[in-house]
């Protein structure tokens, strides 16, 4: 209510009412649970949607609704807001243009300032489906590869309420690409200097990085401290500007201009590579 009053918007008390008003576009940022039921809502209503991610923690629901949106036409953006990073984006680009070469390497860090409550826990789908889908959505994104093979190891070192939703806090796992190259991805939920995402490319002609810039929180002991005193604390501060720019895209899907970039069957790959690492 109180965000209605500053937006000058109306509150309304279902999703019934607001297909109703005839919206032109929706934008779904509900619990986890519910995203699926709200997509599905909005593709039979003809509504251009925007969900977060991930659309559903299951496969047989959210391969029930790719099928649902390819049929109907509707498009449906699905929020990782890491394809709108300027950093991963100039990555990607350069991949593109072949400016690296021959992909022989990647290597990816995820690290959470602080863990979440055990009540998120309880309810985020764990390590796998909610904090690793960005990479497992990025890597073949700005690689140009699809991910074909993973082997995944977790520990609880963090806090125990982890291991009492069954999940874990410390991660390590290798994935091979479709063309030989292989990926090194590790997390934690705790960094005690703050919130860390990286990536490096390395291939036959160049290395980039993506996030080793001044606020990254990490403390070199042979030189200074590389970053500031001001380190990245959550993801709104480390992506705030992705978060608006994947919603500026949305905004040129709505009106026909482009397609979806990011689509509920990139979606379903993410999760067949986290529910693999689960299994791993």
């Amino acid at each position: 209510t109180a965000l209605a009053a500053e937006l000058d918007a109306t509150v309304a008390q279902s999703i019934e009412e607001v297909i109703d008003t005839s919206p032109d576009a929706l934008v779904i940022s509900t619990s986890t649970v519910n995203h699926a039921k709200l997509v599905e809502i909005a593709v039979d209503a003809g509504i251009p949607a925007f969900c977060e991610k991930p659309v559903s923690l299951d496969l047989s629901t959210t391969n029930r609704l790719v099928q649902r949106v390819a049929a109907s036409g509707v498009q449906v953006q699905v929020g990782f807001q890491r394809r709108f990073d300027s950093g991963f984006k100039m990555a990607r680009e350069k991949v593109l243009k072949g400016e690296l070469g021959r992909i022989y390497l990647v290597r990816m860090l995820g690290l959470d300032y602080q863990p979440p409550p055990e009540n998120f826990i309880k309810g985020s789908g764990g390590m796998y489906k909610d904090m690793h889908i960005h990479e497992f959505d990025l890597i073949p994104w700005v690689v140009g590869q699809s991910i074909v093979e993973v082997y995944a190891e977790g520990s609880v070192l963090v806090d125990e309420a982890f291991r009492r939703q069954n999940d874990v806090d410390t991660t390590a796992l290798v994935l091979k690409l479709s063309e030989g190259a292989l990926v090194v991805l590790t997390g934690s939920r705790h960094n005690p200097l703050g919130y860390d995402v990286r990536m490096e490319l390395h291939g036959a002609d160049d290395s980039v990085s993506v996030g080793l810039d001044k606020r990254v929180p990490i403390r070199p002991v042979e030189t200074e401290r590389l970053g500031s005193n001001s380190p990245y604390l959550d993801f709104f501060d480390r992506f705030g500007e992705a978060f608006h720019a994947e919603l500026i895209e949305f905004l040129r899907v709505v009106r026909g201009e482009i397609e979806s970039p990011s689509t509920v069957e990139e979606s379903r790959q993410s999760l067949r590579v986290a529910l693999a690492a689960e299994v791993s």
